[in-house]
C-alpha cells in the first residue's frame, strides 16, 4: 500500500486499495477494518469509520500523508538506470546490458548463460542443475521493453512487465473498441487476479513464457489466440514459432534453444464475430495457482451455436517425476465435438467421454484431484456455452465488483455515558501502524550477550555420526557450541512430544542439528559455514504412508483415539452392524508472518531460573517446552511476550526459545536467537500434513417401507 501511495502521488481510489491488499489474508483483524482504514487515503474519503475524536480518548498527533513521508530513492542507484552494469561473485558473472547489441555480444562471449527477466521464477527451474558462467539480465534492454501496436495485432517485448501488459490491454480496449480486442479484455481480467501487484511490477512476459509453469494463467489464453513467438540466436538470425503445444513439450521446458533469446510475442486482434473467455478454479480468488483452467476463442453464429472454437486447458500440475505435466494443451476432439453445439444441444455424457481421452491425469497427482480437475474442464465448457447463449451485446464479460462492507456501531454521547457498543482501537494499533511498536529484535542488547546461530540439516532422514566444530571454534568471536548432548530432555512437541530440539536423527532438511554460540553476530554467520556435519542418509520418506510403514510409526502417530458407547456383541454378530471406514487427508501449510521466530534468554543464576523474551502465540506452551527441555519446574521459567496474534498459528512452537535457554544456561550469559527468513521457512512455522484413518461401527435397523434408517432402541 505504501508503494501504491508513492507511485500515485498519494492519490488512490478504492480499486487501488483492494488491488494493493490482494491476497493478503488477515484472519485476526479481518479485511473490513483494514480496507476501511486505508479508505481514508482515497480521494472521496467515503468511509464508515467514526471520526477520530469518537474513537480515541486523546486524538493522535499525526501528519497528513504526503510523498515527503517516504524515504527518498537512493542517489547511488540512480546512475545505473539506462547504462550497462556488471558484477562478479566467485566464478559467476552478472551482466545487465542496456542494448540488444550488448546482449548479443555477451551471448557470443559465454559458453553457458542464463537470462534473467524479472527473476520471479528464474532460479526454480528443475532442469538447470548446474550454475552457468553468466547471468544476463535483459530487463533494461530498450528494444525488449517496448510495446508496438500494428494493424493486425500488438508485439510485446519479452522484457515488458506483466503490469505493463495489463495497463496496455485496458488502453487498447478503450482505443480500438471491444470487437477487435476480445483477447486483450480476457488478458486484462486474467492479470487482475494474477499473483500480487509487487510481482506484476517485476515479472516479465518473456520470463513467464520461458519458465513454462504448468499452472500458468497466461499461457492457455495466449495459445488459443494464435500468438507467435519471435526468437533470436547468437548469429542474429530470427525465427517465429507458434505458441502451441509443440512450443511447450512439457512443464518447465520450451523449444527455445540454450543459445536463443525470446525477443517478444505477437498477439493478434480478434476478427469480427470472435469471442474470448477464460475460466479458472483456485482455492481463492487471487494470488493462488489454479487447480484447473481453460481458455476459449471461438465464433458464434446467429443462433448462438458454436461455429468454430479453440480450447486450451491448463493447471494440470504434478510434482511426481513419473507424471508428465504441461503448461497447456489443446483438446482437439472436444473442439470438434462442440462445433454446431449450443447450451441446449450438447450431451454431458459425450463431453466427458472426449475429456477422459484428452485430459489424462495421473491419479497419483498431489491431492488426488485428477477426477475433480477433469470435471472442472467440463464445467468450464458448459459455462462457455451458457455465456455465449445468454449474452445479447457481443458477450460482454461481467466485471468483478468491489468488496461490500458493513460496519454497525453506536455513537456515544459527549459524556461517553454508553461506551459498551463504541468501537475502540487496538491497544497498540497506533504504535504498530506508525512503526513504534517494539518487537523482540528491538529489545536492547544485554551486557555480554551471546548470539545463537543454528546449524541446519542438509539431508533428509539421516543419522548424525559426527559434527566437527574445530575450524568454526577457531574463528574470532565464536564462544562455543550447543549439541544434542547438552540437552537434558531433547524431546518436545505441541501435541505429542515427537520432535528433537537439537536433532540427532533429523527427519527433514532444515531441522536444527546444533548451534554456534558467538559474541559477534556477523562472525557467527560466517563461522557456521565452517561446521562439518557427517550424517548417514537413509531412504527419503516423502509421504506420510512411508512414515506409517516405518519403525517410527508408533512414535510419530501417538495413541489411537477411540470413542465408544454401549457394548459390542463380538465378531460373530457383527453382521448386525453397519461399518463405515475411510481416510481423510489434510494438506500442510506454511505460515507467513512478519516477525520471524526469535527469543532472548536471561539466566538468573539461582536454582537454574531463566527468563525468556519471545514472540509467540502461546506463552504457556513455550514455558512448558523450556521447562521440559531444561529439566526444571515450570515455576522457574518465566516467559514474557510483548504481543500475541498475527501469525495464523505459526508462532506456537517453543523449541527456538528452548534453544536460547540452553545456550544461556550452558554459558551463563544472556543468549539471543534471531532466525532469518530462510531459516524460519526451513525449520519452523509449518502446519504438517495429516492422515486420519477412521472406522465407525453402528447398530442400525432399516425399515423397508421407506428405507429410512433409525437407531435401535434397547
Amino acid at each position: 500500500m505504501s508503494s501504491k501511495l508513492r507511485n500515485r502521488n498519494g492519490s488512490v481510489d478504492l480499486q487501488d486499495v483492494e488491488s494493493a491488499l490482494q491476497g493478503n489474508f488477515c484472519r485476526c483483524t479481518g479485511y473490513r477494518p483494514i480496507i476501511e482504514g486505508f479508505r481514508t487515503f482515497c480521494q472521496d474519503r467515503q468511509t464508515s469509520i467514526p471520526r477520530e475524536e469518537e474513537v480515541f480518548s486523546e486524538p493522535l498527533d499525526l501528519r497528513p500523508y504526503t510523498n515527503e513521508c517516504d524515504p527518498p530513492f537512493p542517489e547511488e542507484l540512480k546512475f545505473l538506470r539506462g547504462s550497462f552494469s556488471s558484477t562478479q561473485h566467485g566464478g559467476c558473472h552478472w551482466h545487465r546490458p542496456s542494448s540488444l547489441e550488448e546482449l548479443q555480444d555477451l551471448m557470443r562471449t559465454y559458453k553457458s548463460f542464463k537470462f534473467v527477466a524479472g527473476g520471479t521464477g528464474s532460479f526454480k527451474r528443475p532442469h538447470d542443475p548446474k550454475m552457468p558462467e553468466a547471468f544476463l539480465q535483459v530487463t533494461h534492454v530498450s528494444k525488449l521493453s517496448k510495446i508496438t501496436e500494428h494493424k493486425d495485432g500488438v508485439f510485446f517485448g519479452s522484457a515488458v512487465t506483466i503490469q505493463s501488459v495489463a495497463d496496455f490491454c485496458n488502453e487498447v480496449t478503450r482505443n480500438r473498441g471491444k470487437a477487435a480486442t476480445r483477447v486483450f479484455q480476457t488478458l486484462s481480467q486474467v492479470l487482475r487476479v494474477w499473483v500480487s501487484p509487487q510481482v506484476r511490477e517485476t515479472a516479465t512476459l518473456g520470463g513467464h513464457l520461458g519458465w513454462a509453469h504448468p499452472c500458468s494463467d497466461l499461457i492457455p489464453t495466449l495459445m488459443v489466440a494464435n500468438c507467435k513467438v519471435e526468437v533470436l540466436d547468437t548469429s542474429g538470425e530470427r525465427r517465429r514459432a507458434n505458441l502451441d503445444e509443440k512450443f511447450f513439450p512439457q512443464a518447465f521446458m520450451t523449444t527455445v534453444k540454450p543459445k536463443e533469446l525470446i525477443l517478444g510475442i505477437h498477439v493478434p486482434f480478434t476478427n469480427p464475430g470472435e469471442v474470448s473467455f477464460y475460466y479458472r478454479r483456485a482455492r481463492r480468488k487471487a494470488l493462488d495457482l489454479p487447480i484447473s483452467n481453460a481458455a476459449f476463442l471461438g465464433k458464434v453464429d446467429e443462433e448462438g451455436l458454436v461455429s468454430d472454437v479453440r480450447i486450451a486447458v491448463g493447471g494440470m500440475d504434478s510434482s511426481l517425476p513419473s507424471c508428465k505435466a504441461y503448461p497447456a494443451k489443446f483438446i482437439g476432439d472436444t473442439m470438434a465435438y462442440l462445433k454446431g453445439k449450443g447450451k441446449a444441444s450438447f450431451s454431458r455424457e459425450q463431453l466427458m467421454e472426449h475429456l477422459v481421452k484428452e485430459v489424462p491425469i495421473d491419479p497419483r497427482s498431489p491431492g488426488n484431484l485428477s477426477t475433480y480437475r477433469r470435471c472442472l474442464v467440463a464445467v468450464f465448457i458448459e459455462r462457455f456455452l451458457n455465456d455465449i447463449s445468454s449474452s445479447s451485446e457481443g458477450l460482454d464479460k461481467p466485471k468483478l465488483g468491489l468488496v461490500e462492507r458493513h460496519h454497525l456501531y453506536e455513537i456515544c454521547g459527549e459524556d461517553n455515558s454508553n461506551p459498551i457498543h463504541k468501537p475502540i482501537p487496538h491497544v497498540t494499533g497506533a504504535e504498530q501502524a506508525t512503526g513504534q511498536a517494539c518487537y523482540i529484535p528491538d529489545l536492547p542488547r544485554y551486557e555480554d550477550e551471546l548470539f545463537v546461530i543454528p546449524i541446519l540439516s542438509q539431508k533428509i532422514n539421516s543419522d548424525i555420526r559426527r559434527i566437527d566444530f574445530s575450524e568454526a571454534l577457531r574463528s574470532e568471536g565464536v564462544v562455543g557450541a550447543v549439541t544434542a548432548e547438552d540437552v537434558p530432555d531433547n524431546w518436545w512437541g505441541i501435541c505429542v512430544h515427537d520432535e528433537e530440539v537439537v536433532a540427532s536423527r533429523p527427519s527433514f532438511a532444515g531441522q536444527i542439528v546444533g548451534a554456534l554460540v558467538c559474541s559477534d553476530y556477523k562472525a557467527g554467520r560466517a563461522a557456521v559455514c565452517l561446521v562439518r556435519v557427517e550424517a548417514e542418509e537413509k531412504p527419503a520418506q516423502l509421504f506420510l504412508e512411508d512414515v506409517v510403514r516405518s519403525n517410527k510409526a508408533e512414535h510419530h502417530m501417538g495413541p489411537v483415539c477411540k470413542i465408544k458407547r454401549g457394548e459390542t456383541e463380538g465378531e460373530k454378530k457383527m453382521s448386525k452392524y453397519v461399518t463405515v471406514e475411510g481416510t481423510v487427508r489434510l494438506g500442510g501449510q506454511k505460515h507467513c508472518y512478519f516477525e520471524m521466530h526469535d527469543a532472548v534468554a536471561l539466566p538468573l543464576g539461582e536454582k537454574g531460573e531463566v527468563t525468556v523474551w519471545t514472540g509467540t502465540q502461546n506463552p504457556t506452551g513455550v514455558q512448558e517446552a523450556v521447562s521440559k527441555v531444561l529439566g526444571l519446574p515450570r515455576n522457574r521459567v518465566v516467559v514474557k511476550c510483548k504481543r500475541i496474534g498475527g501469525a495464523f498459528g505459526g508462532k506456537e512452537r517453543g523449541h527456538i526459545a528452548a534453544l536460547a535457554a540452553l545456550a544461556a544456561r550452558k554459558f551463563k550469559r544472556p543468549a539471543r536467537v534471531q532466525l532469518s527468513a530462510a531459516e524460519d521457512a526451513a525449520t519452523t512455522g509449518h502446519r504438517p500434513n495429516f492422515i486420519v484413518n477412521y472406522k465407525v461401527i453402528r447398530n442400525i435397523i432399516f425399515v423397508l417401507d421407506d428405507i429410512q434408517p433409525f437407531p435401535h432402541k434397547k
